[in-house]
């Protein structure tokens, strides 16, 4: 039972987590699903198979084998295709001599045309008696209550062989006394590790797939690792060692799937991935900007920028009666701008003043607020339709300055066109993390620009409608009140 929910809790953990990041990022590719249902399979079926083998029936025996002789038993059985030699021992008392912590043995199996060497040890550990399974029923095997391993303990080994039908078993080289008798029972071999190895390797070539045209980080060693456990549960572990080997697994799969093929993904990822373009250098160029120092924006008219609105080119009232400069319509000509400004001025700050709308559920229209995050949004990306390698990640505000603005904080998300349906509302507020409250064209834009510069900014919008396809019309109808509002809060903090 440990050992399933062991393995159940591993794989819904980094199944879990993986379609999560996916959700998260928008990533969309076709097989990402299969090929995550596929290496999630694999640890899982091998482990039913190899954890709770099925036994042939009551006509294929089982056997009792003991120290009798150097050549300890000789015992025959009939093996089906498919089948392996499961070995059980049954454990003698424990003693201070140390011959009773360990027993070896060798088996030496021999069918029609064919034979084959097999050998083993069990061990035992100073660990108490632990949960007891019944092993299976057969001709010479009872039913028996043994108990399962224990951490340090091996009581159990499987072998499986080149042939099959009836076959002779001669037990040998039998040294130690840790068991008191072995019982040999024929049951279900585990899938064929070779088959294993091709469904591990297509699972990686996938992964890698996958992760190079979704830019899902990590995706194929996530992959990797279910589908590499499924080979080490299937060579290390038998019924009796319940959670221990099942636990020991992980690590060669982590270090083979996580590392190997992670790594492998992450150089095709970066190999096949165009660098982005150095623009080259012009006579012409101006120099670059001395580099701004931080602190609190002063009055002066070079440190206020005011943009124009996402409805129509708008400005507040109070923001038009104060020294700046107008960015434009767009993230394209605000972000230019921007870039422009700062090349010619060497701002402490930079406050950014319009109008915008709300998403359902975000601010009234008429209030005016500061943004706290400002993001970029990708309409495409939002609806599940296309993804962004490198997107740039969200910014943050200015928290000094907001401490001076004193108005409601919202998340502002920046897009290149009004949104007017309600399906990309919804995607748009749930995208990048979700809690977008406000829309607006030019903000996250220009927060990019300082962000990137290491300058302190802050923006405060007027709402002046809701986003939707009444949009224009609010907009025309309150953007008065919106202005007012963005101006008053504005004037609060220049005139403080």
């Amino acid at each position: 039972m440990a050992a399933a929910l062991i393995i159940a809790a591993v794989i819904l953990l980094v199944a879990g987590l993986r379609l999560r990041r996916m959700q998260e990022m928008r990533a969309s590719h076709w097989l990402v699903l299969p090929t995550l249902l596929l290496a999630a399979a694999m640890p899982a079926y091998v482990a039913w198979k190899v954890l709770a083998p099925a036994h042939p029936g009551p006509e294929v025996a089982g056997v009792h084998v003991s120290k009798v002789s150097p050549v300890v038993d000789t015992t025959t059985l009939d093996l089906p295709p498919g089948y392996a030699l499961l070995v059980t021992a049954t454990l003698g008392e424990k003693t201070d001599d140390p011959s009773s912590d360990r027993t070896a043995y060798s088996l030496r199996v021999r069918g029609e045309g064919w034979e084959q060497a097999a050998s083993g040890t069990i061990k035992r550990a100073d660990a108490g008696q632990g949960p007891a399974i019944a092993t299976g029923s057969g001709e010479g095997v009872t039913d028996a209550e043994r108990r399962s391993s224990r951490l340090g303990e091996d009581l159990q080994d499987r072998f499986e062989f080149n042939g099959s039908g009836p076959i002779r078993i001669d037990v040998s080289n039998w040294s130690g006394e840790a068991a008191s008798t072995l019982d040999l029972e024929v049951v279900e071999a585990p899938p064929p590790a070779a088959l294993i190895w091709a469904l591990i390797a297509a699972v990686s070539i996938l992964g890698v797939v996958v992760e190079v045209r979704s830019g899902a980080e990590q995706f194929a060693g996530d992959v990797a690792f279910l589908a590499m456990w499924a080979i080490f549960l299937r060579d290390g572990v038998t019924p009796l060692d319940d959670w221990q080997e099942v636990v020991k697994a992980i690590l060669p799969a982590a270090l083979l799937g996580m590392l190997l093929v992670g790594g492998v993904a992450y150089l095709a990822v970066r190999y096949t991935t165009p660098p982005r373009p150095r623009p080259s250098p012009k006579a012409e160029s101006p120099p670059p900007p001395p580099r701004p120092r931080r602190g609190p924006p002063s009055p002066s008219p070079s440190r206020r920028v005011r943009s124009r609105d996402p409805a129509g080119g708008g400005r507040c009232s109070r923001a038009g009666r104060t020294p700046g400069a107008v960015l434009g319509v767009g993230p394209q000509r605000a972000a230019a701008a921007m870039a422009r400004i700062l090349a010619q001025n060497a701002p402490s700050a930079v406050l950014l003043v319009g109008s915008a709308g709300a998403y359902p559920g975000g601010p009234p229209v008429g209030q005016a607020i500061a943004a706290r995050r400002l993001g970029l949004g990708q309409a495409a990306v939002a609806l599940g339709l296309g993804y962004a390698p490198l997107a740039p990640i969200p910014v943050e505000a200015d928290r000094t300055l907001n401490a001076r603005l004193g108005l409601p904080l919202a998340d502002v998300l920046t897009l290149e066109a009004i949104s007017t349906a309600a399906a990309l509302v919804a995607a748009l507020t749930a995208s990048q993390g979700g809690g977008w409250t406000v829309e607006h064209m030019e903000a996250g834009a220009v927060a990019r620009v300082c962000a990137d510069l290491g300058l302190p900014f802050a923006a405060v919008l007027g709402i002046a409608n809701r986003v939707g396809p009444d949009a224009h019309a609010e907009w025309l109808a309150h953007r008065g009140a919106a202005e007012a509002a963005a101006g008053q809060a504005l004037s609060a903090l220049l005139d403080g």
